[in-house]
């Protein structure tokens, strides 16, 4: 299988406050890793974490915000899908889907559009939280970031500090970028957790064949199938890209029972 890119090409921090870095990508320094597991343990061999302690089904309304990045602010630094099929399978199964594509993800519509979650959410509805496009883990202050489209990184605890008010216990977040191991931190009674790789593993573009990116693609093969459980979906996301590239993806299950969207 031909890989095109990767999802994350070496960021560069600039020397400004750490909350809301400006960052510069070098594309001279893209590299592959290993196969073996990389970052904090968190599970067992398939890479799962099995934490079940909370959950309901939905009762409520179901909600989504879909961030996918492709064409980042100024020329070095693209890649070639954001992530359009997460907000066609979502609308057409009834969630109102908040979509930030490209220049509307900036730093600030980011955490706004979680806030929007906050504020429109209950116990018993159902909300997808899904993320495409670079990011990055700092080493010096051991934390991941997404990469929002000015370039700027959104870090785990920033995420964290919004999603900690999400009420329902009916969660499901999907991360298909490099290097994000710390949002493994998101994890709350009632959640389940796709993430493409650890704080040093990297996700990787598809081919034109795909049109998504690898980790998404095969998650969105599964829905299409279809199968209907969350957990087996993100199992068969995480093995088929296990096989094609050097990726580690992970999944932090923290729901009782089986995961419908």
């Amino acid at each position: 299988m031909k890989k095109t890119a990767l999802l994350f090409i070496a960021i560069l921090l600039i020397p400004l406050a750490f909350t809301a870095p400006s960052l510069a990508v070098d594309n001279n320094n893209a590299r592959a890793v290993s196969v073996s597991r990389a970052g904090p343990p968190v599970g067992g061999d398939d890479g799962t974490t099995d934490l079940t302690s909370g959950g309901e089904n939905i009762t409520g309304n179901r909600y989504a915000v879909v961030i996918g990045i492709s064409d980042y602010s100024g020329d070095s630094s693209d890649l070639k899908y954001a992530a359009m099929d997460w907000y066609k399978y979502l609308t057409d199964h009834g969630y109102t889907v908040k979509l930030l594509l490209n220049d509307n993800a900036t730093k600030q519509n980011i955490l706004d559009a979680l806030q929007w979650l906050v504020d429109v959410e209950k116990p018993g509805d159902g909300v997808v939280i899904t993320y495409s496009g670079h990011g990055y883990y700092s080493r010096r202050d051991k934390i991941s970031m997404i990469i929002s489209w000015e370039l700027t990184g959104v870090t785990s605890d920033e995420v964290k500090a919004i999603t900690d008010k999400i009420e329902t216990q009916h969660v499901y977040f999907f991360d298909d970028a490099c290097n994000q191991g710390t949002f493994r931190d998101l994890a709350r009674p009632g959640w389940l957790l796709a993430i493409g790789s650890q704080e040093t593993t990297y996700t990787y573009d598809g081919d034109d064949t795909m049109q998504n990116g690898i980790f998404t693609y095969y998650a969105m093969e599964a829905l299409y199938k279809p199968m209907y459980i969350m957990e087996d979906v993100t199992q068969y996301a995480i093995e088929h890209f296990e096989a094609d590239t050097p990726g580690d993806a992970f999944m932090v299950d923290l729901y009782t029972g089986d995961f419908y969207l």
